[in-house]
């Protein structure tokens, strides 16, 4: 038996008419005729009475009508249920973010993400260079400068903290200090290192911060670091005490065609809320 046979017979018992149902269903007579006789086939047994005056019910078509009203009554509950029923977000959500703040701080928290979102996966594209979000290269950005023109919307969701670090407990040189390849120079973070220097060369230059950690860490020299990556480190403590030396805000971007995107809503609110809960953390307090 075909279950949509049924719907045809449900509409030619209440109409007592073919062309009263095709009304209904909004198909053609002859649509509706051959759906119930196909139904009465796969059933064995006539479910009307035909006549000139339409089709009236047999004792067997009664009682199938009985049995057939609650199933249309659940289908209908189905419906609304579907229509009401909230759509849990889902698909690609591509994040543009700097490379500190990938490892350091925004992987460790995808787990609790996607506990709350498991049909949304996450791409993270992590690097110095700024990916376009006017291009699609991204759906959402982290930055710490705010963005200037385009179609884009961008929310100061905290502020990041930076300050120097050495090893913990080591006789390090002050003017020894690790700074950043020629190229970024002009970066307030880049800045920060080479006033450092006081006119020293650098002991080390590196382009990332993992490296500069981790040469803190072994004791080479001092780094500037960000504060949510340093503090937390055991084996590293602020060259000075007090407050961090640079701040920058935290930036939450995404282009404004995609901002009511349900996945794309999805990343940005739990972001902003992450970005609220480890709001010390980033800014160094």
């Amino acid at each position: 038996m075909d279950w949509e046979d049924l719907r045809y017979f449900l509409a030619v018992a209440k109409a007592r008419t073919a062309t009263g149902a095709a009304r209904e269903l909004k198909a053609s007579p002859s649509t509706v005729i051959k759906r119930v006789s196909d139904l009465e086939r796969s059933l064995g047994q006539l479910l009307f009475d035909r006549s000139r005056e339409g089709y009236a019910l047999t004792a067997f078509g009664q009682a199938i009508l009985q049995r057939a009203l609650p199933l249309e009554a659940a289908a209908h509950d189905i419906a609304r249920f579907a229509e009401g029923a909230p759509t849990a977000p889902s698909g690609l959500v591509r994040v543009s973010t700097t490379e500190s703040l990938a490892s350091g701080w925004l992987a460790p928290r995808l787990a609790a993400f996607h506990r709350q979102h498991p049909a949304i996966q996450i791409e993270i594209f992590a690097g110095a260079e700024v990916v376009s979000l006017g291009r699609r290269e991204a759906d959402v950005a982290l930055r710490l400068a705010r963005p200037e023109g385009g179609d884009l919307r961008a929310r100061r969701v905290g502020e990041v903290a930076f300050a120097g670090y050495r090893l913990r407990g080591a006789d390090i040189d002050p003017g020894a200090w690790i700074a950043f390849h020629e190229q970024p120079a002009r970066t307030a973070i880049a800045r920060l290192a080479e006033t450092r220097l006081g006119g020293r060369a650098p002991v080390l230059r590196a382009g990332d911060f993992s490296t500069h950690q981790a040469a803190a860490r072994s004791g080479l020299a001092c780094a500037v670091l960000p504060c949510f990556l340093g503090d937390p480190d055991p084996l590293l403590e602020r060259v000075e005490p007090g407050d961090p030396q640079l701040s920058l805000g935290l930036w939450l971007v995404v282009h404004r065609d995609l901002r009511s995107a349900p996945r794309v809503q999805a990343v940005l609110d739990f972001l902003a809320d992450q970005a609220q809960v480890s709001r010390r953390l980033l800014a160094g307090r």
